[in-house]
Formats: structure tokens, sequence, C-alpha cells
């Protein structure tokens, strides 16, 4: 597949990715960089860094790792205009809800509930008060790995409960300058 993309689309915004080194969160970041966006992204460990790419190792599972983050974020770009939540997934074991321990549910809640509460707490405010900015809400990959579980009503009624049946929805709000 060729998808062309306008290299002036991000031009001038920065962007903060969650999570940005693998998979979909990489992805997310090659995108912005395509379309001429600056880009802060986070890990625990930084393998195979994109040209480019503002990179603050921190554990987003805690609240330090947010801060570290959020900090940098207005440190080195002076602010964050879009802020897209990737990071997320589970290495919780299989057998369902029942199966898990609290240390379990802790560190899924940890990882794909507070990790995104923690950036939006710290970093939505430095939009409010410039009166523009988005924010992009990629629902953990924990639904999808536990679609096909008997345990799939659970998952959706108590960790998603506005999915509506759907394995992705992303979940966007823009802050619009007022005039």
């Amino acid at each position: 597949m060729n998808i062309k993309v306008d290299p002036t689309e991000f031009a001038g915004k920065r962007v903060l990715v969650s999570g940005g080194t693998k998979g979909l969160g990489r992805a997310t970041v090659e995108r912005f960089l395509a379309g001429g966006a600056r880009v802060i992204t986070a890990a625990r460990a930084i393998k195979d860094p994109i040209k480019g790419v503002e990179y603050v190792q921190a554990d987003l599972t805690t609240p330090e790792g947010s801060e570290a983050l959020a900090k940098a974020a207005i440190e080195l770009l002076g602010g964050i205009d879009i802020l897209a939540h990737v990071v997320g997934g589970s290495a919780s074991p299989a057998g369902g809800f029942a199966a898990l321990t609290d240390e379990h549910w802790l560190a899924e809640l940890n990882l794909n509930l507070l990790a995104t509460v923690r950036l939006d707490r710290l970093l939505i405010p430095q939009m409010r008060e410039r009166g523009e900015g988005t924010v992009v809400h990629e629902p953990p990959r924990v639904y999808r790995r536990v679609k096909h579980s008997k345990d799939e009503p659970y998952v959706k009624a108590e960790i998603h409960p506005r999915l509506s049946g759907r394995a992705s929805r992303t979940r966007c709000s823009t802050f619009p300058r007022e005039p």
C-alpha cells in the first residue's frame, strides 16, 4: 500500500506519543514525523531510536514516569499541541478475570488507565490555558487480547464500557481556540 503524506500536515505541531517505540506507538510516531511534527515519546528502554524524535526513558505505569515525560515535553518542546495515547497492553496470564491476582489487576490499571489519566492531568491544563490542543485516546490493547475469550463480556463491561462491541475506537477531544 502506498500512502501519500503531506509533509506539512503537522508542521509546527508538538506531539507527545505515549509508548512510541514499538508497534502501534512507533507507527504513530513515524506518521507524525512524516507530517512534519516535532515528537516526544517515552519507553522503559529505548532501543532502535528514530532520528528526530525526543526520547525520555520513563516507566509510564508510575506517577514519576508520567511526570518525567510531561516535564521533558514542556521543557524540550515548550508544550504539547497533540497528546496521542497509545501505551497499553497486557502481560497477565490467560484464564480470565478469576485467574488474575490483585497485582495483575493493578499492573493492568497502571498501564492501561492510569498512565493515560496522569498524562492528561499533567498536560491538558497547558492546552486549555493556550485555548487549543488535541487529545487522542486509542483504547488499550488488553481488550483485543481477550476479544475471543469467554470473558469478553466481562472485559467490555468492566474495563471498556463504551466500546459497543468494536475492537478499536479512538476517542479524540479537541480544545478549540476561542475567538
